[in-house]
C-alpha cells in the first residue's frame, strides 16, 4: 500500500514539476527524461511545449453562423459547411488608423475555419453578361455583414491563385503570443471574414451574414479572335469618373521578375518562362489616391483590344504581404500587343492578359 502511494505521488510531483519549470522542447536543456512521458501524454502541456509556435494557446470558438450565399447563381442557399475541409491561417492584423497616424498593430491570431473557395465552389455561376464574355475570369465575390461593413474579392483571388485557401470564414481563434515579452491581446467574439495575405487589416470584417457573387458589368468593346491587339497605352477609368491613361511604366520603379511553369487552366503547358516588370500597384499610386474602404472594396478590369478581360481586387494588387504581385510589363509586339498584366500569384496563366487597352477601377458598396 505505501509502495503505491509513494508511486502516486512521485508521479504527481513530475507532473507538477514539469509545468512548473519551462521544458525547452527544442534544445532538451531542461526537459528531463523522466518527465518526457508526461509531456507525451498531456496535450495542454504537449501544445505549449512542442515544436509548433502556432498552438500554444487554447482555441476559443466564435459567435454565429454561416452566411447566405446569393447572387447570379442557379442554386442560392444558405452556406453548408459540414462536410468541408477546415482550414487555419496565421494573421498579424495592422489595423488603418481613423486618425491618420500609423497603422496600429492588433495581434497575432491562429484562425481555423472554412475557406471562401470552398464555401462557394458548389454554387452554379449563371452570369448576367454570359453573352458578352463566357469565362468566369470577370466574376468577383462580396462579403457582408449586418453592421454595413464588406469586403470584395475577386474569382481570381479563390480559384486560380497558388494560395486559394488563405481566405477564410473562421469559427475558431487562437492567440499567438510571444514567449519572451508579456504582449497580450484580446481574442474576436463573433466569427470572421479573413484575408491572410493582405498587409493592413481592411477585409476582416465580423460576423459576415451575405455572399454576394457577381459578374463585373462594364462593358469592353471588340471581338475574340480579334488581331493585331496592339494598343499604345492603357486607358484607366477610376472611380468618380477619373479617367488617366498610361503610356509608359514609371521610370523609377524597380523591376520585377518572376519565373515559372507557364500553364493554363484551359491549354495546359506552355513551358517555362520568365516575366518581368513593374508592380501594378506602383502604376496605380501613381496615378489614384485610394482610401481604405476603397482598398477594401475595390476592383479592377482590365481587358484587350479582342474583349478578353480579367478582374483583380484593389487588395491584391495593392495590399499583399507574399511580394508575388501583380506585374505590368512593356513589350511592344504589333500582333499580341504592348502592355500585359501578369499576376505572380497565379498557379493558373488564364489572368495574364496580352495588349491591355481598357481598365475599369469600380468601389462595390
Amino acid at each position: 500500500m505505501q509502495r503505491i502511494l509513494l508511486i502516486t505521488v512521485l508521479a504527481l510531483l513530475g507532473v507538477h514539476v514539469l509545468q512548473a519549470q519551462d521544458p525547452d522542447v527544442m534544445s532538451g536543456e531542461t526537459l528531463k527524461p523522466e518527465y518526457l512521458q508526461n509531456y507525451l501524454e498531456n496535450p495542454v502541456i504537449r501544445a505549449k511545449y512542442n515544436n509548433d509556435p502556432y498552438d500554444n494557446e487554447r482555441a476559443e470558438k466564435l459567435r454565429g453562423k454561416m452566411p447566405y450565399v446569393s447572387g447570379e447563381l442557379l442554386n442560392p442557399g444558405q452556406a453548408y459547411v459540414n462536410e468541408l475541409t477546415k482550414r487555419s491561417v496565421v494573421v498579424k492584423e495592422f489595423f488603418p488608423s481613423s486618425s491618420g497616424s500609423e497603422p496600429e498593430f492588433r495581434g497575432a491570431f491562429r484562425y481555423t475555419g472554412y475557406s471562401l473557395s470552398d464555401i462557394v465552389k458548389d454554387y452554379v455561376v449563371s452570369k448576367s453578361n454570359k453573352k458578352e464574355f463566357g469565362l468566369n475570369l470577370d466574376v468577383y465575390v462580396v462579403v457582408e455583414n449586418d453592421d454595413g461593413e464588406s469586403a470584395v474579392f475577386s474569382w481570381g483571388e479563390l480559384f486560380y491563385s497558388s494560395h486559394n485557401h488563405d481566405i477564410i470564414i473562421a469559427t475558431h481563434v487562437s492567440p499567438v503570443f510571444p514567449t519572451a515579452s508579456d504582449d497580450k491581446w484580446p481574442l474576436p467574439s463573433r466569427t470572421r471574414l479573413v484575408a491572410s495575405n493582405d498587409y493592413l487589416t481592411v477585409r476582416n470584417i465580423a460576423q459576415p451574414s451575405k455572399i454576394i457573387i457577381r459578374s463585373f458589368a462594364e462593358h469592353f468593346p471588340g471581338s475574340k479572335g480579334l488581331r493585331p491587339l496592339y494598343s499604345p497605352d492603357i486607358e484607366f477609368k477610376g472611380p468618380g469618373d477619373k479617367t488617366t491613361v498610361v503610356d509608359q511604366l514609371p521610370p523609377s520603379s524597380d523591376h520585377v521578375s518572376h519565373r515559372l511553369v507557364f500553364f493554363g487552366m484551359h491549354k495546359g503547358l506552355k513551358g517555362p518562362r520568365k516575366y518581368e516588370g513593374v508592380p501594378l500597384a506602383e502604376v496605380l499610386e501613381d496615378k489614384f489616391d485610394f482610401s481604405y474602404e476603397e482598398m477594401a472594396q475595390g476592383l479592377v478590369a482590365i481587358g484587350a483590344k479582342d474583349a478578353y478581360r480579367v478582374v483583380f481586387s484593389l487588395s491584391e494588387i495593392m495590399n499583399r504581404t507574399d511580394m508575388a504581385e501583380v506585374i505590368l510589363m512593356d513589350e511592344p509586339d504589333n500582333n499580341d500587343g504592348r502592355f500585359i498584366v501578369h499576376p505572380g500569384a497565379d498557379f493558373f496563366a488564364d489572368r495574364h492578359l496580352k495588349g491591355a487597352k481598357l481598365a475599369y477601377i469600380r468601389i462595390i458598396k
